[in-house]
């Protein structure tokens, strides 16, 4: 009765909460799903086209830990059992005070880990049926009061017929073009560059190796510089994750595909030099970069009613933010278990326009945050003049640099980013911004300048020249 085309994280969650529901569930999804007997070995040969992005850093934020276990206890057991780490999140530095957060706790682990266990349970959710086939096209009815959605098309021509169907294909969905195929007005979007590409590399600990966290404030090493943010996070069997995002407008970042450039270039970032250490971690994967990245929101009503009759969108297909933020697949599934609570079946365009309103209330405004933040950080990073009435120049220059030295910001800043208060909330908390003054009165930490950061480059690439000699 219900097609879902794609079978990554939206489109498996919103299949388990549907089936659990009681409906029938059919996932296209032409990739091969991982390997869970051997973690290792999936992170190593999984192949993955229609996902881009499989081994960049992924985060499932405390929402979404504190959703699973409320909601869906089996499937939270699955991710907690597979060696995901809990991670609960608190400033760690000697000179400041402790203050934990029951519900300030993510799981940290890499996607080639969680995606491929959520997929095992999903499969073996009464009510599912999964399609190894490419959706190709949708089939449409004009009705009077408006389009209808009735089926779908392969890639092999097979046409197939659905009451509802889910566009969970992610942020390169083919909708847009099969809508104005027929004559229909795609959805209003807004969209807005990151300003950033990330690159990343995975390491493993060799036995009994640590290294310790200078930074304190993730799992890993984390920083802001001149044009370019630096993060780490401990991840399941060993690993470690390690990201730089950089402005986008430099090319001279594009050396850091090459992985002795990207080695030697982190090595010059002494709290990143303890953890890629060749006697403490080795790496484990090539440095990959990721761009093109944009924060992109589709509104799927107009005119006060659903655009398409009997026709979601979810995931990335709806909003997707910057990597950077982490959100993706908290988003996911909160919109996954939306529907789930919203859906009365097919043509109830009441339910339908209910979970569409929803849906909206929820993700705008992490849209809005991520594009605020990144125009904000994108100006810091540029030089630009920075209107002291905008709140995520306030939030970029004062409250996230706080969070390192207060341990009260540093909760409230990690509970928006963790998904567990509204985006914006921060600004209303008068305490908090107080606190955020006090805490950044004796001005910004020393750090290099975007030149330094430039020049590191040139060093790593020189050194990469004559280690090759």
């Amino acid at each position: 009765m219900i097609g879902i085309i794609g079978g990554s994280f939206a489109g498996l969650f919103a299949a388990r909460a549907l089936a659990l529901k009681g409906w029938q569930v059919t996932v296209f999804e032409p990739d091969a799903p991982g390997d869970i007997s051997d973690f290792d070995r999936t992170f190593d040969e999984w192949q993955r086209p229609g996902v881009p992005q499989l081994r960049q850093p992924h985060t499932v934020r405390a929402l979404a830990r504190r959703l699973l276990l409320d909601r869906d206890p089996e499937l939270a057991a699955d991710l907690l059992g597979c060696g995901a780490i809990e991670w609960p999140y608190s400033l760690r530095r000697p000179d400041v005070e402790r203050v934990e957060d029951p519900e300030l706790i993510g799981i940290l682990a890499r996607r080639t880990t969680i995606e491929p266990v959520i997929r095992a349970r999903v499969e073996s959710t009464p009510g599912v049926t999964f399609v190894k086939a490419y959706v190709n096209d949708l089939v449409f009815e004009q009705t009077k009061d408006g389009p209808k959605i009735t089926g779908l098309v392969l890639r092999d021509g097979t046409r197939l017929p659905f009451q509802c169907i889910i566009d969970a294909s992610g942020r390169r969905t083919r909708l847009p073009e099969w809508l104005r195929k027929i004559d229909i007005e795609p959805p209003a979007v807004q969209s807005q560059p990151a300003g950033m590409i990330y690159y990343s590399r995975y390491f493993r600990f060799h036995p009994g190796a640590e290294a310790t966290n200078m930074t304190g404030i993730r799992s890993g090493p984390a920083g802001v510089v001149p044009l370019m943010a630096f993060r780490s996070n401990t991840l399941d069997r060993g690993t470690f994750s390690l990201a730089l995002a950089v402005a986008s407008w430099e090319p001279r970042f594009r050396a850091l595909k090459n992985d002795q450039v990207f080695n030697a270039f982190a090595g010059q970032i002494p709290a990143v030099a303890k953890w890629i250490d060749p006697a403490v971690s080795q790496p484990i994967s090539k440095a990959r970069a990721f761009g093109d990245i944009f924060n992109t929101y589709w509104d799927f009503m107009r005119d006060g009613k659903p655009i398409v009759a009997n026709l979601y969108a979810l995931g990335d297909s709806r909003v997707h933010t910057s990597p950077y933020f982490g959100w993706g697949i908290t988003l996911a599934l909160k919109q996954a278990l939306l529907l789930a609570d919203n859906f009365k079946g097919p043509d109830n365009i009441d339910h339908q326009s209910e979970f569409e309103r929803a849906a909206a209330a929820f993700c705008y405004p992490y849209f809005e945050a991520a594009a605020e933040e990144d125009a904000a950080r994108s100006a810091i990073w540029k030089d630009e003049p920075l209107p002291q009435s905008d709140r995520y120049t306030f939030y970029t220059s004062v409250l996230t640099p706080a969070a390192s030295r207060d341990p009260y910001v540093y909760r409230e800043v990690y509970r928006r980013t963790n998904m567990l208060t509204h985006p914006h909330a921060i600004f209303d908390q008068p305490d908090i911004i107080d606190r955020a003054r006090r805490a950044m009165q004796a001005g910004p930490d020393k750090t290099i300048s975007a030149q330094d950061v430039l020049d590191r480059i040139e060093t790593a690439q020189k050194a990469t020249m004559l280690a090759a000699e």
